[in-house]
């Protein structure tokens, strides 16, 4: 080939490489996020802008094309040229999408054929886009791949991988430049050497996390993820994920996905916006703190921070600023600092701001960056990073100085502290004894003055304590009873208030109480227990009295050897007899065979029409000697097998 020849085809080339570029049209890098999303696992893509919606703080996904044409995924945000480079993963094919959604294909890459290429992102410098291709026949990540967007010819390396993972999509940290992914087999967050394809797994696990479809990071290295959570097939959650520990945890609900990636573009320059306290008075100071954090690689000059304060705010002074810059246009509720030279990083500007005298309220409003690159959205809004919503107001609640939590009588008990909290952030209080402390712990009754006071005004509150008593004695605290006997309680009450409850406790939960919320309650106790009486006044006050219970058991049954059934009304009866309220619940009488010849059930101890009378089956059994065995019970549930001998005498 001659040199006239070969300059033709370089020529043509490069105007045909021309004539390509010219027809993207690039994306303004503001830190969005974007997702790929099929409708099927295989199906054609769909590409949004992921936002959260201010009013019900769910994740929305804002279309920029339906229906690119190709099955796109494994993508990632290239600042280099503000577009998004992506792979088919069902045909390799490698492809640019632009900020209308069209898809412009680069080359088919040779890819392993057995493999699957979900996860993607490009590497800060804009030069590489990595790829991991997993499943196959194990299943797991099998390699790392580098596809070098610089080259003419899209050219490609590839290293193993070992670590026993499946990682669905990974993400460059804007801040140092880490590659993270997030294992869906082990359900934990890795990273990733994109040169040797080494991982570090040190991560705990992650139980929540079923499947991580789309990770990426904001401009302040805050790592975000799309996925589902464990026991549901659906991905429908946004996560924030912790870099330095690992932890996950759900920030909201979005829409439904099957097939899907995802990828931001944190390249650029970030601006967020508290104040501190959150929570104050009218004529204070608070302090302002504009965190600016620049990943776009360059210092950026000529960065103008605007913010107009909310009515009645007016600006102090600078107290800190490493960016340099003009601030000498700031005064009342303007704060103007021009000509920031904003180099990469994080830092922050700290101004002060005097409250006015003003309605109580929240008082919000927004900062701005102005004079960014085109490229970089040439403006930013601030963010409150309180809320997960992006680019929302700055609030601050101005409070009424006021007292009314604190009540104007207290009632308290005797012998017990009342103890009142008249804390105010931000103002002073002042008790009239002269203590400062707004936690005050009064011994007595009387009537307290309390003052608050801030730089606006003081007020001033009254309190009367009154103190309530009650006492509880009994006339007899000691009882010694038999067993089976009533006993009659008697307390005495003696209170300045009224009585809300009696209450007694039965500490076996079988006395047989006659009532339980009485004065003089009748109780019959089956064993040696402590009766407390509670008595308790409408103010929660109460006192309480302990009456002692012995209960004497004594177990004597008695029955005789002999007995003579002849009729004469002298001792014709053979029963069992002993102390009251026993119950015999089995008595049977044998002969000297063992034939049952006498048997009774359930009669009181005693009874002795319930007793054998010598007969049996209608006859007058034979003199000798009969055994008995008898089940004894008493009220207490005390049982005892007796048995014995009975001699029939005739």
């Amino acid at each position: 080939m001659n040199l006239n020849w070969r300059k033709y085809i370089a020529l043509t080339a490069l105007l045909c490489a021309t004539l390509y570029m010219s027809a993207q049209v690039s994306f303004q890098c503001k830190g969005q996020y974007y997702a790929s999303l099929s409708p099927s696992l295989h199906g054609s893509s769909n590409l949004y802008e992921v936002k959260i919606d201010p009013l019900s703080n769910l994740a929305i996904f804002d279309p920029i094309k339906i229906d690119v044409g190709k099955n796109v995924n494994a993508i990632g945000y290239r600042s280099v040229d503000n577009l998004i480079y992506g792979v088919d993963p069902d045909e390799f094919f490698l492809y640019m999408l632009d900020a209308n959604g069209d898809v412009f294909f680069l080359k088919n890459l040779p890819l392993t054929n057995n493999l699957e290429y979900f996860a993607g992102d490009i590497s800060p410098d804009g030069r590489f886009l990595i790829l991991i291709g997993g499943g196959g026949f194990t299943g797991l990540d099998s390699e790392l791949v580098k596809v070098d967007l610089e080259s003419p010819t899209f050219e490609i390396s590839k290293v193993s991988l070992q670590a026993n993972t499946r990682i669905f999509d990974i993400a460059f940290d804007p801040e140092d430049g880490t590659l993270y992914g997030l294992d869906s087999n082990a359900k934990r967050l890795v990273k990733i050497n994109p040169d040797t394809g080494n991982m570090d797994v040190s991560f705990p696990q992650q139980p929540i996390v079923n499947s991580i479809g789309a990770l990426f990071f904001d401009t302040f290295g805050n790592l975000f993820a799309y996925g589902g959570v464990v026991n549901q097939a659906n991905q429908d959650k946004l996560f924030e994920i912790n870099k330095n520990t690992g932890a996950i945890a759900v920030l909201t609900n979005g829409p439904i996905a099957q097939g899907n990636d995802g990828c931001s573009c944190p390249y650029t320059i970030k601006l967020e916006k508290t104040v501190l306290p959150r929570e104050t008075f009218p004529c204070e100071l608070v302090e302002y703190t504009f965190t600016l954090a620049n990943s776009s690689g360059f210092a950026r000059q000529g960065i103008d921070l605007i913010d107009v304060l909310p009515p009645g705010f007016d600006f102090v002074e600078i107290l800190r600023n490493p960016y340099g810059g003009d601030g000498s246009l700031s005064g009342g509720s303007l704060v103007s600092i021009t000509n920031l030279n904003v180099f990469p990083g994080k830092d922050s500007i700290i101004i002060s701001a005097y409250i006015n005298d003003i309605p109580s309220g929240i008082y919000k409003n927004q900062a701005q960056l102005v004079k960014l690159p085109e490229k970089l959205g040439s403006f930013t809004l601030s963010d409150n990073p309180e809320t997960f919503i992006k680019e929302d107001s700055t609030d601050i609640l101005v409070l009424d100085l006021s007292l009314d939590f604190i009540d104007e009588d207290y009632l308290k008990c005797e012998g017990e502290d009342l103890v009142i909290d008249a804390t105010i952030p931000g103002a002073t209080i002042l008790w009239d004894d002269d203590d400062s402390n707004p936690v005050n712990t009064i011994t007595g009754p009387g009537v307290y003055t309390l003052k608050a006071r801030n730089n606006c005004e003081i007020i001033i509150k009254t309190l009367t304590v009154t103190e309530e008593f009650v006492d509880v004695s009994t006339f007899e605290d000691e009882f010694d009873i038999m067993l089976g006997d009533f006993v009659n309680f008697d307390i005495d009450i003696v209170t300045n208030s009224n009585i809300s409850d009696i209450s007694w406790n039965d500490p076996r939960g079988n006395s047989n109480f006659s009532c339980l919320d009485c004065e003089e309650p009748s109780l019959r106790p089956l064993f040696n227990a402590t009766y407390t009486a509670t008595v308790t006044t409408e103010a929660g006050c109460f006192d309480a009295v302990d009456i002692n219970v012995r209960v004497d058991k004594q177990r004597d049954v008695f029955a005789p050897n002999v007995f003579s059934p002849n009729g004469d009304g002298s001792n014709d009866i053979f029963f069992l007899t002993g102390t009251e309220f026993v119950t015999v619940n089995e008595f049977n009488i044998y002969d000297r065979w063992g034939n049952l010849v006498y048997s009774t059930k359930s009669n009181l101890l005693g009874e002795s029409n319930q007793g054998w009378n010598g007969n049996y089956n209608g006859h007058a059994v034979n003199p000798g000697v009969y055994v008995w065995y008898a089940e004894v019970e008493w009220l207490d549930g005390f049982i005892k097998n007796l048995a014995g001998d009975v001699t029939v005498v005739r």
